[in-house]
């Protein structure tokens, strides 16, 4: 049996290294290391050096032999005994490394990655170009142009598949691959400061006369002697100049110093003042159950389902105020960024100098600023979308998700594939605290579980508007009228608003007050068709339709008349005849944002027109701006596609017109009716929340769908009872676990063969292991069939436990695996 030294410690070490599905690596540590769980170290990898995280303190390694760590990066534990656990559940749960599930709880920047340089083996003299292929020969040709150049520049010029390539090059001794030395991208900001030394801090009025030659000087030194705790070095030379700051420095009256500058997202914004409100019946009945969980101290969590406009927020405020009483802090996630401005303003001016902001609308000072604040623990409540789950709110007492059946929740790219609601509900468990899932239709999963007792039910039936005296309850919501296009179609208007919508658009105008038109497609028209053969202008590298622009802003440049990819964003100019039958002229087809908006604009040019979408929101000042221009007084239209039906509260909408509800009930998705059901609900949910009554009319050519039926009643109850019955029959979700497996190559025949001997493989194992409740549907191309120049199969497995099936199977390169996914 195998002795090791008793004096001999241990580590298990997450290393971040992209190899698939790996637990942790042994690791012995040197006597002059003094190592904790969750800090950050470097290891040996091979040839490399890498970073890696320390998982736990081993007496006993896993394997025989083991290599010292290297050092330590930071004595700091980055991460929680419960995060440390948070990690391995993500990793076990949605089959990624154990790297991976940590990398999103690391503070911003510390993360360096592990880049290879390439450089040309001097001992080769001339190229053996009969030793490699044509590929590898432009590949070295290209090297050898463009040195110095990394593995992660040459993976940008010519696709990750080109890491086989580059290590055929270093085995044949061609190139030589040697680390990069990289330093954190952000660390804390410290500008230079000009302060009074404690000879200067003594100078006063009965000194001025020292100065009285050397008037800067005595100006300076009278503005740092006013009560200011310092001057930027850059504004004392520009206002004083050097000469002045010189020569206090040299009469030892001043002094430099860096001083850490905080990068606040919320600096120098005034927010109004918010008025604890008197919560409606419905709201306190809410607002008392999970406050007694909270006392509680123990895992509880809540559906809070009440109609749009019911006062979901205001319950939510008042766990928070509970939570942070009783001395523990609170995580609120929103599914987009645009979300945050309004809840932030809520909370903000409620809970003054307690919040904190985290999300990827914030730059990297700003982030890192806010997560290492989080960490010290100076902020009760954190804000932020799906990546605030993993801030560092230690003394965890509430957990709140905001619309929570919202898609975004769902991390596609990069891995660890999760979803937010998931990993929530594992760290309320594992922090002992109570969960607050709200929405006006909520996932069909969760009120699943809550009907299963999984969840507590909470209902806020009727919506509220504030007003000066109080509350009014408005038993009615929005009145909704159904358009039945095919009608329309029938009786000459082809136009892409119905005589119904138009007139109640202009009457809205008229009277002074705001629309909303939504359509969930960006663009000025979906695409172009010939007029001869009917075919349009496909992404050459996409299999999908090219959207029309009729302009475009690209890099601070405004561009007419373009053709761009939504999947890949590429973009081309527009044909002048079908590249297809090279005869037929192409006309424009469907209507986006873009074109809707210019109909308005013509059919009533004294109004402002406001266009909300991925191409106007891309950052998220644009979406505070969007939010403003609207807000102002006086008549106007927002259009915009499912980012406007997101939870925004905005009282002086009366109209919301649904261009066309049917978008989305078309993708080959299991989830596409509750989705469809999901938007129209939301998106009528924002007409008539103020004083005013609200209208809502949808167009569609199927008005008898179940889910624009129910939808335009806010009926959720009757699209439940439905949607249930029907995956009950089907065995899916939430009557099964469903895993999607993804292949893609830009060769198609390799592909489909390929996925088709991966399927045979996963039935071939279920087949022999006796596993019965597993069925693996597939392989089926993938929705779209080609995406950046890649052909793409997916093959599904459903039924019980299906992770537990895929854990030890080696799936080979190339395969990506999304546990519980949320699309086609």
């Amino acid at each position: 049996m195998l002795q090791y030294p008793e004096e001999k410690h241990y580590v298990e070490v997450a290393v971040d290294v992209p190899t698939g599905r790996l637990g942790t690596f042994s690791y012995s540590v040197p006597k002059d290391l003094k190592l904790k769980p969750g800090q950050l170290v470097k290891v040996p990898f091979g040839s490399r050096r890498l970073q890696g995280l320390v998982c736990s303190l081993e007496s006993t390694p896993a394997v025989p032999q083991t290599r010292d760590v290297i050092s330590i990066i930071d004595t700091q534990p980055y991460l929680s005994p419960v995060h440390l656990n948070l990690a391995n559940w993500i990793s076990s749960n949605y089959l990624s490394s154990i790297f991976q599930a940590i990398s999103p709880m690391l503070p911003p920047g510390v993360r360096t990655g592990h880049n290879l340089r390439v450089e040309l083996n001097p001992e080769i003299t001339g190229l053996k170009d009969d030793y490699i292929n044509e590929r590898q020969q432009k590949l070295l040709s290209y090297i050898s142009r463009n040195i110095p150049i990394t593995v992660m520049q040459l993976r940008k010029s010519f696709g990750e598949s080109i890491g086989s390539h580059i290590k055929t090059l270093e085995r044949k001794g061609y190139v030589v691959l040697k680390p990069v030395r990289e330093s954190p991208s952000v660390r804390e900001l410290k500008i230079k400061h000009l302060k009074l030394t404690p000879l200067g801090t003594s100078f006063d009025n009965k000194d001025y006369y020292l100065l009285k030659n050397a008037s800067k000087q005595l100006q300076l030194i009278k503005a740092l002697n006013n009560g200011l705790d310092g001057i930027k070095l850059t504004e004392a030379r520009q206002k004083y100049g050097d000469s002045a700051i010189n020569g206090l420095k040299k009469k030892n009256y001043v002094e430099i110093l860096s001083v850490v500058v905080s990068r606040d997202p919320l600096a120098g914004i005034s927010f109004p003042k918010d008025n604890k409100t008197e919560l409606t019946e419905a709201q306190d009945i809410a607002a008392k159950q999970i406050n007694n969980a909270i006392d509680s101290r123990t895992y509880c969590s809540f559906l809070l389902q009440g109609v749009t406009g019911s006062g979901k927020t205001e319950v939510y405020i008042n766990a928070i105020d509970k939570c942070i009483s009783t001395g523990r802090r609170a995580i609120v996630l929103v599914p987009e960024i645009a979300l945050t401005h309004q809840i932030i303003n809520r909370l903000a001016a409620r809970f003054p100098n307690k919040v904190a902001v985290l999300h990827s609308g914030l730059s990297p000072g700003e982030r890192y600023d806010q997560w290492w604040k989080m960490y010290r623990g100076e902020y009760p409540i954190v804000v932020g979308s799906r990546s605030a789950i993993f801030s560092p709110q230690f003394k965890l007492g509430l957990i709140v998700i905001d619309e929570e059946h919202e898609w975004t929740y769902k991390q596609v790219d990069p891995e660890p594939r999760y979803h937010t609601r998931d990993v929530a509900i594992k760290l309320a468990k594992l922090t002992n605290a109570t969960l607050v899932m709200g929405s006006a239709s909520p996932d069909i999963n969760t009120r699943y579980r809550a009907e299963s007792g999984t969840h507590n039910l909470l209902l806020l039936p009727d919506r509220i508007a504030g007003v000066a005296d109080g509350l009014i309850l408005h038993k009615n919501l929005a009145e909704v009228e159904i358009v039945d296009i095919k009608e329309e179609l029938r009786q000459g208007n082809d136009q892409f608003l119905s005589r119904r919508l138009l007139k109640c658009l202009a009457e809205c105008l008229e009277s002074g007050n705001k629309a909303l038109l939504f359509m969930n497609r960006r663009g000025t028209a979906s695409n172009l068709r010939c007029d001869n053969c009917g075919l349009g202008v496909k992404c050459s590298r996409c299999d999908i339709y090219m959207t029309y622009h009729e302009t475009y802003k690209y890099k601070n440049k405004q561009i007419r008349e373009v053709l761009i990819c939504h999947h890949c964003n590429n973009r081309r100019n527009v044909p002048g005849i079908c590249l297809t039958c090279k005869q037929g002229k192409l006309n424009r087809h469907g209507i986006g944002t873009k074109g809707i908006a210019a109909s308005v604009k013509v059919l009533f040019p004294e109004i402002k027109v406001i266009i909300w979408d991925g191409d106007t929101s891309r950052k998220a000042t644009d979406v505070q701006s969007i939010m403003n221009d609207f807000e102002t007084p006086g008549p106007a239209v927002l259009i915009g596609t499912q980012i406007v039906a997101k939870g925004l509260h905005f009282p002086e909408i009366t109209l919301v017109g649904v261009i066309s509800a049917d978008i989305g009930l078309s993708i080959p998705d299991f989830r596409a009716s509750e989705r469809t059901f999901q938007l129209i609900c939301q998106v009528a949910g924002r007409a008539g929340r103020g004083i005013l009554p609200g209208r809502v009319i949808i167009q569609t050519y199927q008005p008898d769908n179940y889910a624009i039926a129910c939808a335009a009643n806010q009926d959720f109850e009757s699209f439940y009872n439905t949607e249930i019955k029907y995956r009950n029959e089907l065995k899916i979700p939430p009557f099964s676990q469903m895993v999607k497996l993804n292949y893609s190559h830009s060769n198609i025949s390799f592909a489909e063969k390929e996925a088709l001997r991966v399927a045979d493989f996963l039935r071939y194992h279920r087949d022999i292991r006796g596993v019965s409740n597993l069925r693996i549907m597939g392989p089926t191309p993938s929705y779209p069939f080609k995406l950046r120049g890649k052909y793409r199969w997916d093959v599904s497995i459903a039924g019980i436990q299906p992770v537990d099936f895929l854990k030890d199977l080696p799936l080979p390169r190339g395969w990506t695996i999304d546990v519980d996914p949320v699309g086609p």
